[in-house]
C-alpha cells in the first residue's frame, strides 16, 4: 500500500501547483476565429509576462461581453471606444490601463476619426449637402463607421437617423463596395480604410473623393472627422492592484518586431488616453449610456450636499455680521450724536471716525460681494439642474417636488438680492437709471407677478390709474419702481386674508416737462397700532416678532422701498388701524419724455428656444466656465437647441480657442484661473479670429461696476448668476441675430 503513496501525490501535483487564471474579454468586431488568429498571442504574451497566473482570451460580441461582466467571468477588458464608455459608466469601471496603436500599412497611430466618401462626380461637396441622401455604413454601434461622422454632421445641423436613409452594410469593406455599386450616394468608413484599399489597389482615384477632409498633420490617415482614442484595455475592480500593474507593464513594453504585435498587426500599446471626447460625443448623440436622463430629487441633495451646506453656513454666517453690523451702526449713531455737540472742538476726531466708517462700509461690501458670488454660483447649480430636471420630468408627483425645490431656491435668491440692494444703498453705490417707461407696463408687469397669489387668497386686485396718465412717457427707472410697489403689494396681500388691494396712482401737479405722482396701495388687512409705526422702515424688524413665525419675510421688503423712495426723491408714508387695513403712499416727481417707449412681449422671450432651433442649429458657440456643475447646465441647454459647443475652463484655454477658431458667440465667466474673463475678453479683442464676435459677460459678480467692468473691456452684454433658460435663450437669439445681419 506505501509504494502507491508515492504515485497518488505524483499525480496530483498538477492541480496542487496550477496557476490562477485570468480571462481577457475581447470584441469580436470580426469573425471570432479570425479573432483568434490576431490575438491569441496576446493570451501567451501576458501569460510568460505575468508568471503566477495563466491568461485566456475569450473573442465575444458586445452583449455576449456584458453577461460576462453580469456574471463576473472577465478580468480584463479590451473593446472599442464607444463601447469601453458605455460599460465603464454601466458597470463602475476605473480608467483604462492601456491605449492601442495601430499599423496599417506602416502607418502608425493611436487615434482614429471617421471618413465620408461620395462619388467624384456627385453634387456632394460638403456635409450639409448630405442632408436627404443615401448613407451606407458599416452599422449604428460603429464609432469610425458611423458615430463619428454623425457627430459631424449633427453640429451642421443634420441629425441622423432622421435627415437621411441609412443603409446598414455589417462591415467597412461591404460599405465601400456598396458605394462603388451604385447603391447609395456616399459611404462612412473608418480612418485607415482609405490608405488600406489604396495598398490593395481596391481605391478608384478617379471614381471617390473624401467629404470634409481635416487638416490633422500629425495624423496619418485621411479624416472627415475629429479623432477619437483608440481601443482601451481596462482592468475589473477585482484584480488586485499589483496584477494590474504587471500587466500595463507588460503591455507598454510590447515591440512591433514581438510575435504578438505581429500577429495582431500592431504596433503595440501607450499610455491611456483620455475617453472624455468619446463620453462627449455619445453624450451629443444620445447613445447609451445617454439615451434617457435619470434623475431623482434625492440626485439634489447627494451631488450638491456640500454646497448646500456651505450655502446654509454661509447664510448663518450673514446673519452674525449683520447683527454685529446693526449693533455697530446703533454704537456709531450714538457716537456721532456725541461729537455733534463738540464738532468745533473735535473736527479731527470726527475725521477719523468717518473715515472709519466709510472703510467698514467698504469692507462689509467687499465681503458681500464676494459672498455673493460664492452664493449664487451653488445657487445656480441648484436652481439650474432643477430647472433642467422639470424640463424633463414626466413624473407628475417628481414635478411638483422638482417645482417646490425651484420656488425655494428662487425665494432664497430673492432673499440673497434684498440683502445686497440693502448693502449697495447703505454703502451709496447704487445708483438710478434714467430711461424712458410708462406706467402701464409698470404695471401690468406687477398684476403678472402679484395676481396668482391674489386668487390663491380669493382677493380683490385693483389698479386705479387715470388711462392718460398710464399711457405717458416718462423718464426714470421703471425697474426700481415696480420693485417698490411690488414689495407693498406682496406686503398686502400677505397680511390681508379678506377683501382686497387696491394699487391708486394719481397727478398731484402735472407741469410742462414734469409731473408729480402720488402712488397708494390699500389694503383690508390687519392693520397696525401706531406705537409700531415708528419702527416699521428698519431693516430686519417687522411690526410684531411673532408676524416672521406666522407670515414669514426678513423685514428688508419697507426698508429697501423707503431707501429707494428717497433716491427717487420722494418719501414714504403709511397709515394704519388694527383690523381696518393700511394705505402705504409715496410722492416722486418724473420727468417727462416725448419718445414713445418699447417693451419685449412675453411671446417673443417665451419664443426664443424654438427660434434658436429653428434660425441658429449648428452655430458654433465657445463656452467658458471653471465651475463643472455650473458648465454641464449650461452646456445642455445650449446643446437641446442645437448649437454647437465648445467648452474652455480658464481664460487662457478660451484665448487659445479664439485663435484658432471663429465663433459666432462666446460666453464668458469673470472669476476663473490662471486668466480671468476681462483679461481674455481683452486679449480676444486685440489678437484673435474673433475680434468683433458678441461676448456676454455670465456671471455671479452683480454689482454695477462688475457689469461697468465687463462693458469697458469689450463685452457686449451681461448676465447675472443664476441665469435664467429663458433669459438665456433670449439673450442668445438677440446677439445671434445681429450677428448674422450683414453689415451696414
Amino acid at each position: 500500500m506505501k509504494r502507491f503513496i508515492p504515485l497518488f501525490l505524483l499525480a496530483f501535483c498538477p492541480l496542487l501547483a496550477a496557476e490562477p487564471t485570468l480571462t481577457v474579454g475581447i470584441f469580436a468586431f470580426r469573425p471570432k476565429p479570425v479573432m483568434a488568429q490576431k490575438y491569441d498571442e496576446l493570451g501567451i504574451y501576458l501569460s510568460q509576462a505575468t508568471p503566477g497566473y495563466t491568461f485566456k482570451v475569450e473573442y465575444l460580441d458586445q452583449h455576449e461581453i456584458e453577461s460576462a461582466l453580469a456574471a463576473k467571468r472577465l478580468d480584463f477588458l479590451f473593446t472599442n471606444p464607444s463601447h469601453f464608455v458605455r460599460l465603464r459608466h454601466d458597470n463602475h469601471l476605473s480608467g483604462a490601463i492601456a491605449t492601442l496603436q495601430t499599423l496599417e500599412n506602416g502607418l502608425i497611430s493611436d487615434s482614429l476619426g471617421g471618413v465620408i466618401l461620395a462619388p467624384m462626380n456627385s453634387p456632394i461637396k460638403q456635409l450639409k449637402d448630405l442632408k436627404g441622401k443615401r448613407i451606407v455604413i458599416p452599422g449604428p454601434k460603429y464609432l469610425g463607421g458611423y458615430q463619428a461622422q454623425a457627430y459631424e454632421l449633427q453640429q451642421a445641423g443634420i441629425h441622423l437617423p432622421d435627415d437621411a436613409t441609412l443603409i446598414e452594410a455589417g462591415a467597412h469593406d461591404k460599405a465601400f463596395e456598396t458605394l462603388l455599386a451604385g447603391k447609395a450616394d456616399a459611404a462612412f468608413v473608418r480612418s485607415g480604410m482609405v490608405e488600406a484599399l489604396i495598398h490593395e489597389g481596391r481605391w478608384q482615384e478617379d471614381r471617390l473623393q473624401i467629404i470634409n477632409r481635416q487638416n490633422l498633420p500629425y495624423f496619418p490617415f485621411a479624416s472627415s472627422t475629429r479623432l477619437y482614442p483608440e481601443w482601451a484595455f481596462a482592468a475589473l475592480p477585482s484584480v488586485p492592484e499589483d496584477v494590474v500593474k504587471r500587466v500595463n507593464l507588460a503591455l507598454l513594453t510590447i515591440k512591433p518586431d514581438m510575435p504578438v504585435a505581429r500577429a495582431a498587426g500592431i504596433y503595440g500599446f501607450t499610455i491611456p488616453a483620455d475617453y472624455q471626447t468619446v463620453d462627449q460625443l455619445a453624450r451629443a448623440l444620445r447613445l447609451p449610456p445617454y439615451e434617457q436622463a435619470d434623475f431623482h430629487l434625492s440626485d439634489v441633495w447627494t451631488r450638491y450636499q456640500w454646497p448646500i451646506t456651505l450655502l446654509l453656513i454661509a447664510l448663518f454666517t450673514i446673519g452674525l455680521l449683520f447683527i454685529r453690523l446693526a449693533n455697530a451702526r446703533s454704537a456709531l449713531a450714538r457716537h456721532r450724536q456725541h461729537l455733534e455737540s463738540l464738532v468745533e472742538e473735535r473736527t479731527t476726531a470726527l475725521s477719523i471716525a468717518k473715515e472709519s466708517a466709510e472703510a467698514a462700509n467698504r469692507a462689509k461690501s467687499t465681503f458681500l460681494a464676494n459672498m455673493s458670488h460664492e452664493l449664487r454660483t451653488p445657487l445656480n447649480a441648484i436652481i439650474g439642474m432643477t430647472a433642467m430636471a422639470l424640463r424633463r420630468a414626466e413624473d407628475r408627483q417628481q414635478h411638483e417636488q422638482l417645482a417646490k425645490v425651484e420656488q425655494a431656491s428662487k425665494h432664497l435668491l430673492a432673499v440673497i438680492s434684498d440683502i445686497l440692494d440693502i448693502s449697495k444703498i447703505e454703502a451709496e453705490r447704487l445708483t438710478l437709471e434714467q430711461t424712458d417707461f410708462q406706467l402701464a407696463e409698470v404695471c401690468r408687469n406687477l398684476r403678472g407677478l402679484i395676481e396668482l397669489r391674489a386668487s390663491e387668497k380669493d382677493l380683490q386686485l385693483n389698479f386705479e390709474i387715470p388711462a392718460g396718465l398710464a399711457e405717458q412717457a416718462l423718464i426714470g427707472d421703471p425697474l426700481r419702481l415696480g420693485q417698490v410697489l411690488l414689495n407693498l403689494s406682496s406686503n398686502a396681500i400677505k397680511f390681508t386674508r379678506q377683501g382686497g388691494v387696491t394699487l391708486r396712482v394719481q397727478a398731484i401737479a402735472d407741469q410742462t416737462d414734469e409731473v408729480q405722482l402720488c402712488f397708494s396701495v390699500i389694503d383690508s388687512g390687519i392693520g397696525m397700532p401706531a406705537d409700531v409705526l415708528s419702527r416699521l422702515f428698519r431693516a430686519f424688524e417687522q411690526a410684531d416678532n411673532s408676524m416672521t413665525r406666522q407670515y414669514g419675510g426678513t423685514g428688508l421688503g419697507l426698508a429697501i422701498s423707503q431707501r429707494l423712495v428717497r433716491l427717487m426723491g420722494g418719501e414714504i408714508s403709511v397709515e394704519s388701524q388694527p383690523g381696518k387695513g393700511s394705505v402705504f403712499s409715496f410722492t416722486i416727481t418724473l420727468a417727462k419724455s416725448n419718445l414713445t417707449p418699447t417693451s419685449t412681449s412675453t411671446a417673443e422671450t417665451h419664443d426664443a428656444e424654438r427660434q434658436l432651433q429653428r434660425d441658429h442649429a449648428g452655430a458654433r458657440i465657445l463656452l467658458v466656465e471653471d465651475e463643472p456643475i455650473n458648465r454641464e447646465i449650461t452646456l445642455c441647454l445650449l446643446e437641446d437647441t442645437g448649437l454647437a459647443v465648445d467648452i474652455a475652463e480658464d481664460g487662457q484655454q478660451a484665448f487659445d480657442l479664439a485663435r484658432q477658431k471663429r465663433y459666432e458667440l462666446i460666453l464668458m465667466d469673470m472669476q476663473m484661473p490662471n486668466m480671468n474673463g476681462l483679461e481674455a475678453t481683452r486679449a480676444i479683442r486685440n489678437n484673435s479670429l474673433n475680434r468683433n464676435t458678441p461676448i456676454l459677460a455670465m456671471t455671479a459678480n452683480v454689482f454695477d461696476e462688475d457689469r461697468k467692468a465687463c462693458l469697458a473691456v469689450g463685452m457686449d452684454d451681461f448676465l447675472s448668476k443664476p441665469v435664467s433658460p429663458e433669459r438665456l435663450f433670449s439673450s442668445l437669439l438677440q446677439w445671434l441675430t445681429k450677428a448674422a445681419e450683414p453689415a451696414a
